[in-house]
């Protein structure tokens, strides 16, 4: 048996080595290169909503919105601290809880294994998960469904040993039975994190079901966890912003899921308290679809994506992600997933 524990190490580093020595600098060019931040998008219209200034705007789109473009004027830049706000007609910022008696999170496709650290489902601040009954699609690599629900977020599987897993399998699914119909205001769900697993979860969705199983809220997920995603069903109006990059005076937001065509209402805060005019700045929708592939790239990455000048351990950091993705790399990427 220790032989062919050998035997399994020595396969394990010989694969490591061979992803190491690929070169993916066409990957990373073509993601670069794959993102139309120019497409002609509609300007927003103005409101004001106080004397200090203008808050507020509304952009009707005919199209369907991938997220947004603020460009600063006369050498104005949005600060790092300002939020945008933003929901969808017909009345902004709108919102209720949906009332559910299950969470489920699924990952379509063939071949797929799901593994969660926690699922977190708030209802009134408190994290009612906690006293739900969780259950799984099935049951692999000691790693039951409670553990999704143990008050554990650590997602390191080895470490934490505090992370769900299913068999590999077609449509893998997990669960929690809520003790009883609540207001869900807030979902969050935290990832595996060790040895490149993060990216397993990739395409999944969160639906929120009632006494019935009926769906009364879900959202398809594009971006993967890092280490977790916060989502928030009060109101299926209210839009949620998953990144946002800064090239030169211009500022991109981009959607956790493209949002359909209509009447976009925004907000414009500064976490610091600084007085904000949107006088200043002119929004513009994006409709490019490539946009949200960006999101699934861990978020500390996303910033080097667009650095023109970056320095050997940030090149290594893009290069290691890039090769978990190379198509060309496919085939041994999954033979170490199941020797690891």
């Amino acid at each position: 048996q220790r032989a062919e524990v050998e035997v399994i190490q020595a396969r394990i580093a010989e694969l490591k080595k061979r992803i190491s020595e690929v070169n993916v600098n066409a990957e990373e060019t073509q993601w670069r290169n794959s993102f139309n931040l120019t497409d002609p998008g509609t300007i927003a219209t103005l409101k004001a909503t106080n004397t200090d200034g203008i808050s507020e705007a509304s952009i009707q789109s005919k199209s369907n919105i991938t997220g947004f473009k603020i460009s600063g004027s006369k050498g104005n830049t949005l600060p790092p601290s300002a939020k945008l706000a933003l929901s969808n007609g017909p009345e902004p910022f709108k919102n209720q809880a949906p009332k559910a008696r299950f969470v489920r999170i699924e990952l379509p496709g063939n071949a797929k294994m799901l593994s969660l650290a926690e699922v977190q489902v708030f209802s009134n601040g408190t994290n009612i998960a906690l006293k739900g009954t969780a259950t799984q699609s099935s049951t692999d690599y000691e790693g039951p469904p409670k553990l999704a629900i143990d008050g554990n977020t650590n997602g390191d599987y080895n470490v934490a040993k505090s992370t769900t897993h299913t068999k590999t399998e077609n449509n893998p699914w997990w669960e929690v039975q809520l003790p009883q119909v609540s207001p869900v205001d807030k979902v969050v769900v935290w990832n595996r994190t060790d040895a490149g697993t993060s990216v397993r979860i990739s395409g999944y969705r969160v639906l929120i079901l009632d006494e019935s199983r009926n769906p009364v809220w879900k959202i398809e997920q594009p971006a993967v966890p890092n280490p977790s995603t916060e989502l928030k069903p009060a109101g299926q109006a209210e839009l949620m912003i998953a990144d946002r990059f800064d090239l030169a005076s211009q500022s991109i937001f981009t959607l956790e899921k493209p949002a359909p065509s209509g009447t976009f209402f925004f907000k414009l805060v500064d976490a610091k308290g600084q007085k904000l005019n949107l006088v200043d700045f002119k929004i513009e929708t994006l409709t490019d679809a490539t946009l949200t592939r960006r999101l699934a790239l861990p978020k500390e990455l996303r910033p080097l994506l667009n650095s023109i000048s970056k320095n050997p351990e940030e090149q290594k950091k893009l290069a290691d992600y890039f090769r978990t993705i190379a198509p060309s790399l496919a085939p041994i990427q999954t033979e170490l997933a199941k020797l690891e």
